[in-house]
């Protein structure tokens, strides 16, 4: 087991190499993150069979978590599976291709939809009305052998020759090429050699290119490095001077098209020990600047090491902010879990400027630094005052002028 691999994403059934079988898998991660909305690319992932705990690493990218926040949405809805809706692809069988469902109404004793093809090519399609699916696959299926170069592990799959259903359960390869494992609901396993453009190249090749490329734009950082590639994967191990190198040169790596990703194990050296309080302090200065677009925020930081969870308004680009927390001075490594958060209400918005201006222009609340933001159905005030007074007058403030509204009160208090 690689270490750091603390946080324990999901179970899922994969095909295990070792047991030949499949087999209920561990999915953890280092990365706190959410399989229901925006799942950041790049994030490893260790799948350890719970049977014999043998171990392959993957990433997020690689893996269907059953929502809309997968990448790549290249999927069709099958007819006798799955409720229709305008703007889905639908797949009839018998039909060299899916095509794009542009209306769907009701008869009295049918659904229809209108399936539009391309070039001129329309047809018209009911079925009898269903008061329950068997959707098993809302989003719908990867049609196989077509896209199995773009499956993902857990992608839910209808193969077109053999008019069956199934899911990928895995990608392993036989010395020569790499193939997909597709278990059937009838439970065939099958194993589908990929395209060649899907196919891994050599380790030993991805290797030298990445050498040559560190070597040319970073050549002092590559002494200090121990670079391998396993299964298209790259693992650095070292050290680097300073946080935003380390940053770099996890980046250009990650940028490189044969990888499949880059699980980073490099430690930082720092010039300057700094502890962990003072970074927490430093940290929570840059988030309460005037022109931080950053709210609900928490900082925690432990051996040098930050993690910062936040929101972020629509229209708002939080990567300024990202940027200065990453040149902190005595920084060893940061985790963001930084999101978008979803629209206000407009009567809520309104209600936060007023309540802002009013804090903002009571005298006794100079020197202090706040900001109110809307969360949901409250209001939210954060930020630094000087005084338990200040803190409490803030609050009573906010309680006085919402009335009914509900209000949370997260004010730190540093002397300043």
């Amino acid at each position: 087991m690689l270490r750091y691999f603390i946080h324990k994403v999901l179970d899922m059934s994969l095909y295990c190499a070792e047991c030949g079988s499949i087999t209920s898998h561990s999915i953890l991660s280092r990365e706190l993150f959410s399989t229901r909305v925006n799942v950041q690319h790049g994030i490893p992932l260790v799948c350890t069979c719970n049977i014999c705990k043998s171990s392959f690493m993957g990433f997020t990218q690689e893996f269907y978590f059953g929502t809309s926040s997968c990448g790549n949405m290249e999927y069709a809805k099958v007819l006798e599976r799955s409720r229709l809706i305008p703007r889905d692809w639908l797949y009839v069988k018998g039909e060299p291709r899916p095509g794009r469902v542009s209306a769907t109404y009701q008869t009295r004793d049918s659904d229809v939809a209108v399936v539009d093809y391309g070039a001129g090519k329309e047809e018209t399609i009911s079925r009898p009305i269903l008061e329950t699916f068997d959707e098993r696959a809302p989003l719908g299926y990867r049609l196989f052998p077509a896209q199995c170069g773009v499956a993902l592990l857990g992608d839910p799959v209808y193969h077109v020759i053999r008019d069956a259903f199934g899911k990928v359960v895995g990608r392993v390869t036989d010395g020569e090429k790499d193939k997909l494992a597709v278990l059937l609901e009838n439970g065939t396993l099958l194993f589908i050699t990929l395209p060649d453009e899907s196919q891994y190249l050599p380790d030993a090749n991805i290797l030298d290119n990445l050498t040559m490329k560190l070597s040319g734009i970073y050549p002092e950082a590559v002494s200090s490095l121990k670079l391998t590639v396993v299964n298209a994967v790259a693992y650095l191990q070292g050290k680097a001077s300073g946080y935003p190198l380390k940053e770099k040169i996890v980046k250009l790596v990650e940028g490189i098209p044969e990888l499949r990703g880059c699980v980073d194990f490099i430690a930082v050296e720092v010039g300057k020990v700094v502890p962990d309080s003072s970074l927490e302090r430093a940290a929570f200065c840059i988030l309460e600047e005037a022109n931080s677009p950053l709210f609900n925020y928490t900082v925690d930081v432990h051996t040098g090491i930050l993690q910062v969870s936040a929101f972020y308004p629509e229209g708002k680009d939080p990567t300024s902010v990202e940027d200065k927390l990453r040149r902190l001075e005595g920084l060893r490594d940061v985790v963001f879990e930084i999101e978008k958060a979803p629209p206000e209400a407009p009567d809520m918005r309104q209600l936060c400027l007023s309540v802002s201006r009013i804090l903002k222009e009571n005298p006794r609340m100079a020197n202090s630094n706040l900001r109110v933001s809307v969360l949901d159905d409250s209001l939210l005030l954060e930020g630094r005052v000087n005084s338990i007074l200040q803190k409490s007058l803030a609050g009573f403030v906010l309680k006085k002028e919402t009335i009914q509204a509900k209000f949370i009160n997260r004010l730190r208090i540093e002397n300043v």
